[in-house]
């Protein structure tokens, strides 16, 4: 059974929003946010936590914080739930839902300046715009130090009878307040003295006070006897917060039994701190904050043995229907290490395999020796695919690691140069024993004083035995007497774990990785680089990741519809000038009705003209309101489409001038009728005087 790794470290999570939508009808709304996680496999959400609630407010930023914890080898994806605060009522369907945002821990934590923005998503309303959130991590853990200490004894009581003491001490650290003291560590005892100087020692501080260096710690100090009774000659409490005090350096003694009796009672003696030195161990995700990145290299087993890939027996054979062992391993470990490397550029490898008659122990998968990287984990799969299409490709053999390892170890020593902060991780992917050990073997010893850490993956029914060798954990890696510096490699057995899920697949292979990584740098003296600050205005905001099929098909649309934003402004443009030119139109046949009645046309011409004039300018009133309610309609798909809000802002004011433009041309069009009335009104003056004209002649 699935059994959740420890820890890697705890963060803290804050939430901050932006241009919430207002769901309450005469103000903003009033938000809080829910933290949830969620199951990778089932979706299923656990509510971790709620923050505080803002009356009317769009931007908040919330106070309240979420402890969670963190592990390097698991996808652990959460939830942001906005919410409108309608009643004080608990429960969540009670209110109205503003949006929503999904973020993997390792895809945050991976980021610059550990932050990210996203756009809230309504699944029900995917077209409306509900805000933006941005999620800040923080490592909440105070970092692991070493305390260094040397301790003399002044003046201790004299408990043997015919000597003085042999007197040593036993460190307590306390879990909680009240609870039973717990032994960290014990000094050796010196023989014979009241004034005795311990060894210096160092103990970490996670194991001595939980690195609370405000906990108390307690010292007993004993003198030794031969029948293994010891005696008490005091005990005493100190933190190491008082340590670091100038005052707090010498400690009294106190045996309780004597103080009880004795009125006069002042100590059974005094530890002098002479040396007290504290030293800060980085964490993982202190390097990873500085833009420390751990770039994934990948080598795939391309021999004879996985047998023949259009076979279903074959280590390599898939379809439409069947993943592989190999496809497994690369997406289990790969969408781990992915969110740790900024380019999302993978070199992959393969080996064992004959290319037009030639064996290849080192060859790249998109076939660019120059250029072995492939963008992302399914460029990894999809090279990985397309290998077996190749002209004169054959699975053949031997099983040889050290062209790869040796490769990948001049990529870590050139990166370790030029490139700063960088870690690599060599995911080998194998069917069998490795048939060139002794080269593996000096290969990996070799790398050890790398930035390089080495996965293998073993996968199929082989005996993998000899495989253990080269993981160090229990005996070091060694090669003829050189032993490796620190150990790098991790071997898995496939098929152990592929009935459990791809996260224990993961766990399995990765767990090791951030030991391994400190451990390179502290070898090498190397601390983190300062963090990296990033303002939360200038993040660059993302889409929101949904994994639910129908909610991607939408959101899929929703974007696709995005995408006609640039047209959808031609059009606009192309509409202001088609309108220009009418207008102009319209003014070039007002000009000539005029001419053509001052000229003294007739009745019936005049009255011609007028009802041509009518039908042109109902027609160009008619265009003007199909225009505007194309217009109208493209401005509203182009608010439903999520546009950043400067890109609102210019079609507001395009809208604002296309309806400026429509009253003037309304007011236009209202003046040329007039104008024609009047013309009529004239030409029937005229009609009439001149009849009455002919009457009088």
């Amino acid at each position: 059974m699935y059994q959740p790794s420890s820890p890697t470290s705890k963060v803290m999570l804050s939430v901050q929003c932006k241009n919430l939508i207002a769901l309450d009808t005469f103000s903003q709304s009033d938000p809080m946010a829910v933290l949830f996680s969620v199951d990778p496999k089932s979706r299923r959400t656990t509510e971790i936590g709620r923050t505080e609630w803002y009356k009317d407010n769009a931007n908040p930023t919330f106070t309240k914080t979420f402890i969670v914890d963190y592990r390097f080898e698991q996808v652990q994806l959460f939830k942001i739930g906005l919410y409108d605060i309608d009643s004080k009522s608990n429960d969540l369907r009670k209110h109205d839902f503003i949006g929503e945002m999904l973020f993997n821990l390792g895809e945050l934590l991976g980021s610059n300046g550990m932050a990210v923005t996203k756009r809230l998503l309504n699944p029900k309303k995917p077209k409306r715009k509900n805000g933006m959130c941005t999620i800040l991590a923080e490592e909440c853990d105070a970092q692991s130090a070493l305390l260094h200490l040397r301790i003399q004894g002044i003046k201790l009581d004299k408990k043997d009878f015919f000597g003085k003491s042999d007197p040593y001490l036993i460190f307590y650290r306390q879990q909680i307040e009240g609870s039973k003291w717990i032994k960290v560590h014990q000094t050796e005892f010196i023989k014979n003295t009241l004034y005795p100087k311990w060894k210096p020692f160092t103990i970490n501080t996670q194991i001595l006070c939980g690195n609370d260096f405000a906990r108390k710690i307690k010292i007993e100090c004993y003198d030794w006897n031969r029948n293994g009774k010891p005696d008490l000659i005091g005990e005493t409490f100190f933190t190491v917060n008082s340590l670091q005090k100038s005052d707090g350096k010498k400690i009294e003694l106190i045996e309780p039994r004597k103080k009880r009796k004795k009125r006069k009672y002042k100590n059974s003696g005094v530890l002098n701190f002479v040396n007290v030195k504290i030293e800060e161990l980085p964490t993982f995700l202190s390097y990873i904050h500085g833009g420390c990145e751990i770039n994934m290299i990948t080598a795939i087993d391309f021999t004879g043995s996985n047998g023949n890939p259009k076979q279903p027996n074959s280590l390599h054979y898939f379809d439409a229907y069947t993943v592989n062992d190999y496809q497994n391993a690369i997406s289990s470990c790969g969408s781990i290490l992915a969110e740790y490397d900024s380019d999302q550029m993978f070199p992959a490898f393969g080996f064992g395999a004959k290319i037009s008659n030639q064996v290849s122990h080192c060859f790249p998968l998109n076939g660019n020796v120059n250029n072995p990287e492939v963008n992302g984990v399914r460029g990894i799969l999809q090279a990985y695919n397309n290998v077996f299409n190749w002209p004169n490709f054959r699975l053949w053999g031997p099983t040889n690691f050290s062209p790869i390892i040796n490769s990948v170890a001049n990529i870590a020593r050139q990166a370790e140069k030029t490139e700063g902060q960088k870690y690599f991780v060599l995911l080998f992917i194998t069917d069998g024993e490795i048939t060139d050990m002794e080269e593996t073997r000096k290969a990996i010893v070799n790398a050890a004083d790398l930035p390089i850490s080495i996965v293998i993956v073993g996968v199929g029914p082989a005996d993998f035995t000899k495989m253990e060798i080269l993981d160090g954990d229990d005996i070091r890696l060694s090669y003829r007497g050189k032993k490796a510096s620190r150990d790098i490699v991790q071997f898995v057995p496939f098929r152990e774990f592929k009935n459990q899920g791809p996260e224990v697949l993961a766990r399995e292979t990765l767990e090791e990785i951030p030991d391994q990584l400190l451990s390179y740098f502290k070898s090498k003296g190397v601390k983190p680089n300062p963090p990296v600050r990033v303002n939360v205005n200038e993040i660059q905001v993302t889409g929101p990741q949904w994994q639910n099929s129908q909610q991607v098909n939408k959101f899929t649309q929703f974007a696709q519809k995005l995408g006609t934003n640039n047209n959808l402004q031609q059009q606009q443009q192309q509409q202001i000038q088609n309108q220009q030119q009418q207008q102009q139109q319209i003014q070039n046949q007002q000009q000539q009705q005029q001419q053509m009645g001052q000229q003294g046309g007739g009745q019936m011409g005049m009255q011609g003209m007028n009802f041509q004039m009518q039908q042109m300018v109902m027609q160009r009133m008619q265009q003007q309101r199909m225009m505007m309610q194309n217009q109208n309609q493209n401005q509203m798909q182009q608010q439903n489409q999520g546009q950043m809000q400067n890109q609102n802002m210019q079609q507001m004011q395009q809208q604002r001038m296309l309806l400026l433009q429509q009253q003037q041309l309304q007011q236009q069009q209202q003046n040329q009728s007039q104008s024609l009335q009047q013309n009529q009104q004239q030409n029937q003056q005229q009609q009439q005087q001149q009849q009455q004209g002919s009457g009088q002649n």
